[in-house]
């Protein structure tokens, strides 16, 4: 629970400083049942008023992703996909991208969900690229701004069948889906002819349910994903301020072959 109090505190106070405070009082001095208390009378009543559509349309993930965009949800000046994919935060992440690309020879990328392609220019990468999300205005939306130069797709994760590429960019986006649509994801790309996956995952957190739309720390370490380790790990960093986070995130490689899932 403080993980999610935390990462709305990221989201709504810009200065760093005053981010920090609450974020040390809550991780140091409120207990675990309190703060539980608190935002299941106060805060998580509010946020079902004003968002409905995190409960009423909870199955349908391409309705609430939808609707996650149209409203800005995660509150970013640049980027309807969020902080994480404004360019600040993708600096290092890119550059750390294209080492894999040349250690591994992946020769073609599907970037799934790719939302509104502000955190990665494809020409800087060097590959084929492929960019897939399951929000059909997004892709047309991102159709119309790329003036049809570039490979879009319409791609639910949890179950369409993938293109056939040497690497898989899932970046930003298990975290954010229920327990069951995770288990289908990794499925549905287990399933795929890709070889590689690069996919985020945090460290020594606790994986739990959630509504489609919202967020938790997920560890594809731990149970109930409980995949090997990594061949190989990028430590994302945030060099914009808006977007620090109080918990490390990580890009994990895998081999798709050696899922065990």
């Amino acid at each position: 629970m403080k993980e999610i109090i935390i990462l709305s505190i990221e989201k709504r106070f810009p200065d760093n400083k005053i981010r920090k405070i609450l974020i040390w009082c809550i991780q140091k001095l409120l207990p675990e049942f309190f703060i539980t208390w608190v935002y299941t009378l106060f805060v998580k009543p509010i946020k079902y008023i004003r968002y409905p559509f995190l409960i009423f349309w909870n199955k349908d993930i391409s309705k609430v992703f939808s609707k996650i965009h149209k409203t800005n949800f995660w509150n970013s000046h640049e980027s309807v996909s969020g902080l994480g994919s404004e360019r600040d935060a993708t600096r290092h992440t890119k550059r750390e991208i294209i080492k894999i690309i040349k250690k591994y020879g992946i020769t073609s990328i599907v970037d799934i969900p790719c939302g509104d392609c502000n955190r990665i220019d494809p020409e800087d990468l060097g590959v084929k690229y492929i960019w897939a999300d399951i929000v059909k205005e997004v892709i047309e939306s991102n159709i119309s701004k790329f003036d049809g130069k570039i490979d879009f797709r319409v791609l639910d994760l949890t179950k369409d069948p993938l293109p056939k590429v040497d690497l898989i960019l899932c970046r930003e986006c298990l975290q954010h889906l229920s327990m069951d649509n995770i288990k289908k994801a990794l499925k549905n790309i287990k399933k795929s002819w890709a070889q590689y996956l690069l996919v985020t995952s945090h460290k020594h957190w606790k994986n739990i349910n959630i509504n489609n739309g919202n967020f938790f720390t997920i560890d594809l370490e731990k149970p109930p994903f409980s995949l090997w380790t990594p061949i190989e790990e990028i430590e994302e960093i945030d060099s914009n301020s808006r977007a620090i986070r109080s918990h490390k995130q990580y890009l994990y490689l895998y081999e798709v072959s050696e899922i065990n899932f």
